[in-house]
């Protein structure tokens, strides 16, 4: 009986002392046998910094590859945006805790965006898109290409809302 009753204080103590980046360490991030999940895309996080005083996109320069994602995730503690400057996206509002993901990238270039409450707060990053499209954003493209005259059309579809 008492090693019983000592054996539970201990487990007690244990989940209730050990900091729980501690049990990170001890604990395995997945299931055995399977391998961690990939992220799609790339994440940019919308966020305030000093104490709430400026607020900013982390990091507010992402580079991707033609038919890539960027994934917007609102880490902070008030609503942002994440507003293409061309319009090929709009993610109005990104709350507390939301992320959202713009549609591959097509075409290589360097497309500005901004939080549309805070721009004037210095609140505006870039999405530098380089190298040759893969994966299905390549596929619907060279269909496209080889199915319809070139033009002149916006870098990026439009996002769902």
């Amino acid at each position: 009986m008492f090693r019983r009753m000592m054996l539970g204080m201990y487990l007690v103590a244990m989940v209730l002392l050990v900091p729980s980046g501690a049990l990170a360490k001890v604990l395995p991030a997945h299931a055995p046998g399977r391998a961690p999940s990939q992220a799609a895309g790339n994440t940019v996080e919308a966020t305030e910094t000093g104490g709430g005083a400026n607020f900013v996109f982390v990091p507010d320069t992402i580079t991707v590859k033609t038919g890539d994602t960027v994934t917007f995730k609102n880490t902070g503690k008030v609503p942002h945006t994440a507003t293409a400057d061309d319009g090929s996206f709009d993610f109005t509002p990104l709350n507390a805790g939301d992320s959202k993901t713009t549609p591959p990238f097509t075409k290589p270039g360097t497309f500005g965006y901004k939080c549309t409450y805070h721009a004037a707060l210095g609140m505006i990053g870039k999405v530098v898109v380089t190298g040759a499209a893969t994966g299905p954003a390549a596929a619907r493209s060279a269909s496209k290409r080889s199915s319809s005259p070139p033009s002149s059309g916006a870098a990026l579809p439009t996002a769902p809302s």
